[in-house]
């Protein structure tokens, strides 16, 4: 939470971005190279009043939508119709979280001085980014009914608002400090072996039982590594039970506890975990003593600071946040925030719902059927997607998302069924023909999968990725030659590809030349 208040906190104070209110629409002004289109105005569900109040003030629908909307355009393309709402409960989260801190900044009567030369600053960054002069900009601003004046106010009021989240953070990690022992603690260091009894698959008094029969004989100085091979259930068993290097905080906490209060070549009593029964033996050790470790103190000292810094900020916010009147309207969000808390009814109910009043959010059907998914009805989880497609058969995940269902319980044919249905709607969907292909293979009829295969190659052009997909699921296959061709083809790609590199750089290096020249 606090990590994404952090980078939004970071982008107000280097780049101020203008947002233009007129006649109660918000108007952008477009990023370089931003896009603004169906999809990301599909994402914003339109409110006619505030999508959240904090303790009586209200978070407007313009200022939540046009942060959604930078995040859109900035990550276009990256973001999954899956990751949406997690998305939109992000922002909506961080500016609860700035309009909680500004208000505690009033109560601390925290008012910072603007001055006009900071403003100014500020001013031809703006004029910077958006235009190629003060001119130029004007003329842009103009047409939205705006002046210098109105930025410059605008501008103020961001800076304000910076330095009021400033201040008031910092009072907060005013108190933080760092002891002498808590930097050895951050310095010391455990080199340790370990044999594990599991006992999520056995009962706990079984576990304990075969781990005792071990210890015994560790304590009796047979060969820790060999025990290890011969009875340890962890991951580390082929390795002698070796750990490696580890630094507190890396371990469960019995576990570790247990690990740094040992001296080398000390053998442990039962450890007891969330895992099972640990026998540990300590092998090296790093002391919090000599030259390395005074020349690290400050290296050390700044990143425990950062830590404790961070956590108190966490504490006292969420504090301020237990102590908050906080209502939200928004009921993707509220769906979003239901199924985060276990409560699956209110979740299906708030997804429904949300469905209902806004016909561009197909992306919610993905979050519908993980809850039902998570609340363990299967039924009701290709129901979801059912009607998805129905409604929305242009969107290609829906139908990837039902195949796979019925992929996992090994229902091949109807996996088949459902990718057919998304051809028959889009036809040119290489991900498609690629996901038929795989259930094809799944059925072993591999000459329908090399037709699907191939259309793929076709359709995905000079993707080099996509392509080498290809070279891995034809060595799968045993078709090593074909595998061969793919690579060639791969190769032949890249080399297209670094030559169009090259020849841009050289277009790019003559047009700088000429304007050398020119100067």
């Amino acid at each position: 939470m606090m990590d994404l208040l952090r980078k939004h906190t970071k982008a107000i104070i280097y780049v101020v971005v203008v947002a233009f209110v007129a006649t109660g629409a918000l108007v952008y002004l477009n990023t370089p190279g931003g896009k603004g289109g169906v999809q990301q105005e599909a994402y914003a569900q339109k409110f006619d009043k505030a999508v959240a109040t904090v303790n009586g003030e209200e978070v407007p629908y313009e200022e939540y939508a046009y942060q959604l909307q930078g995040y859109l355009r900035q990550y276009q393309g990256q973001i999954a119709p899956n990751q949406v709402v997690g998305l939109k409960a992000n922002i909506l989260d961080n500016i609860i979280n700035q309009k909680l801190i500004i208000q505690e900044a009033k109560k601390k009567n925290i008012e910072p001085e603007i001055t006009d030369e900071d403003v100014q600053t500020q001013l031809d960054k703006v004029i910077e980014y958006y235009a190629s002069s003060k001119e130029e900009f004007e003329e842009i601003i103009k047409k939205n009914g705006q002046t210098i004046e109105d930025v410059k106010n605008n501008i103020r009021e961001n800076m304000v608002t910076q330095k009021r989240i400033e201040a008031m953070l910092d009072a907060v990690k005013a108190n933080v400090e760092v002891s002498d022992q808590e930097l050895a603690k951050q310095y010391e260091e455990v080199t340790a072996s370990h044999i594990l009894i599991k006992t999520d698959d056995k009962e706990d008094a079984e576990a304990k039982a075969k781990a005792e029969e071990v210890l015994a004989k560790a304590k009796a100085g047979e060969d820790f590594a060999k025990l290890a091979k011969d009875y340890s259930e962890g991951p580390s068993a082929s390795r002698g039970g070796e750990l490696g290097s580890f630094t507190r905080g890396r371990m469960v906490k019995p576990f570790e506890e247990a690990a740094f209060s040992m001296e080398v070549g000390e053998v442990s009593d039962l450890v007891k975990t969330e895992f099972g029964y640990h026998i540990i033996k300590v092998t090296d050790k790093k002391e919090a003593t000599g030259k390395e470790f005074e020349e690290k103190k400050e290296e050390l000292k700044d990143k425990l600071v950062a830590q404790k810094e961070k956590e108190a900020v966490n504490n006292w916010l969420e504090e301020v946040r237990d102590n908050a009147k906080i209502v939200i309207e928004d009921q993707e969000v509220n769906a979003f925030d239901a199924a985060r808390k276990g409560n699956f009814e209110t979740a299906i109910n708030n997804y429904k719902a949300a469905i209902a009043n806004n016909q561009g959010a197909y992306y919610l059907y993905h979050n519908l059927a993980q809850v039902y998914q998570k609340n363990g009805n299967q039924e009701e989880v290709i129901s979801t997607y059912q009607e998805a497609i129905e409604n929305y058969p242009e969107q290609v995940d829906f139908y990837v998302s039902l195949a796979n269902l019925y992929s996992k319980d090994e229902k091949f044919d109807k996996a088949i069924e459902v990718y057919q249905n998304g051809l028959a709607n889009n036809e040119n969907n290489a991900e498609l023909h690629l996901a038929l292909g795989d259930a094809y293979r799944n059925q072993e009829n591999n000459e329908k999968a090399l037709k699907q295969y191939e259309i793929f190659s076709k359709l995905a052009g000079d993707d080099i990725m996509a392509q080498y997909r290809l070279v891995n699921i034809y060595s799968q296959m045993g078709l090593e030659d074909k595998a061969k061709a793919q690579m060639e083809k791969v190769k032949e790609i890249q080399s297209k590809k670094q030559e169009e590199a090259k020849q841009e750089r050289e277009k790019s290096k003559k047009e700088e030349t000429k304007e050398e020249s020119a100067e």
